[in-house]
C-alpha cells in the first residue's frame, strides 16, 4: 500500500492471521517513514528498524492471503456487516437497554462496541 493511499491515517497495521495468513506475521505502512524508531537494535533488517531474521516464508504467505482476499474484499465486508447487524439485533432483544456505540453510523464491518445502559 503506497503511503499516498493511507487516507487520513498516519499508520496502517495488519496481522496476517486476521485475513487468512499465518500467525506471527504482519505489516506496517507509514505515511512518513522517517518517524520510525528502531525498537530492537543490532541488524539491518526492515531498513535498520529491527534486528533478527526476517520470516520470508511467512511474509510470502501473508502476501498470498492478501492477494486472495483483495478481489473479494467488498463482498466480504458486506457479508460481515450483515452478520454484525444480525448480532446487534439479537443483543438488543436480550439486553434492550444496551448502548451500541456507532450504531447507525458508517463504521468498519468488524466494529462492535457496546456499553451497559446507564443506571
Amino acid at each position: 500500500m503506497p503511503s499516498d493511499e493511507l487516507g487520513l491515517c498516519d499508520y496502517v497495521t495488519g496481522c496476517a492471521h486476521k485475513f487468512g495468513g499465518p500467525k506471527g506475521v504482519g505489516f506496517l505502512v507509514m505515511r512518513d517513514e522517517r518517524e520510525a524508531l528502531s525498537f530492537l537494535r543490532g541488524g539491518p533488517q526492515e531498513e535498520g528498524r529491527r534486528a533478527g531474521t526476517e520470516n520470508y516464508p511467512g511474509i510470502e504467505a501473508m502476501v498470498a492471503a492478501l492477494e486472495e482476499l483483495t478481489p473479494r474484499l467488498v463482498e466480504v465486508a458486506r457479508e460481515q456487516s450483515s452478520l454484525r447487524d444480525i448480532f446487534e439485533k439479537i443483543m438488543r432483544s436480550v439486553f434492550p437497554d444496551l448502548r451500541i456505540i456507532g450504531n447507525g453510523a458508517d463504521r468498519l464491518w468488524k466494529h462492535f462496541d457496546v456499553r451497559p445502559a446507564a443506571r
